[in-house]
């Protein structure tokens, strides 16, 4: 904000110089002109009449012809103070627009570090986003071992109640022919 400050008060002031100078020429102009019209009423005023005044309707009763040069010389000074007043303002808005020019390239740097922030945080929010992506890949990663842990626990109990009946078949197996052959045995002695 200071620096902002700082820069329009330099133009207030550049603007003032220049409205300064303005004036002391605007001045300066028309006392020249004073002057000569003075040095040349000096000349024509023994053809003038007495009682009319020096700057009383300017062209009036000097004669057609020097009336009509008067008129050109104030169309000449005229254009002349419209140029000079085009350049001011071109000065003035090259002036101005130095001032202006450096307040937007400063704000144009802001805007652009605002945008590297912006970028900076997206960055950051992908960053999270990727990080809570892996963690659920990961996830289910461990879901899935737990799942294949279980599907062995299966098979392991499968393969006990297997055995157990296997191990029942081959004691039902012995049994069987233990008590058949003493029993042969015991008939065959009848």
């Amino acid at each position: 904000m200071v620096v902002a400050q700082e820069g329009f008060i330099r133009r207030r002031r550049r603007r003032r110089r220049r409205r300064r100078r303005r004036r002391r020429r605007r001045r300066r102009r028309r006392k020249e002109k004073e002057e000569k019209e003075k040095e040349k009423g000096e000349g024509e005023g023994e053809e003038r009449k007495e009682g009319e005044g020096e700057g009383e309707g300017e062209g009036e009763g000097e004669g057609e012809g020097e009336g009509e040069e008067k008129e050109k010389e104030k169309e000449k000074e005229g254009e002349g103070e419209e140029k000079e007043k085009e350049k001011e303002k071109r000065r003035e808005g090259e002036g101005e627009g130095e001032g202006e020019g450096e307040e937007k390239e400063k704000e144009k740097e802001k805007e652009k570090e605002k945008e590297k922030e912006k970028e900076k945080e997206k960055e950051k929010e992908n960053k999270e986003k990727e990080k809570e992506k892996e963690k659920e890949k990961e996830k289910e990663k461990e879901k899935e071992k737990e799942k294949e842990k279980e599907k062995e626990k299966e098979k392991e109990k499968e393969k006990g109640e297997r055995r157990r009946e296997e191990k029942e078949k081959e004691k039902r197996e012995t049994y069987s022919l233990l008590w058949e052959q003493p029993y042969s045995i015991f008939l065959s002695c009848f």
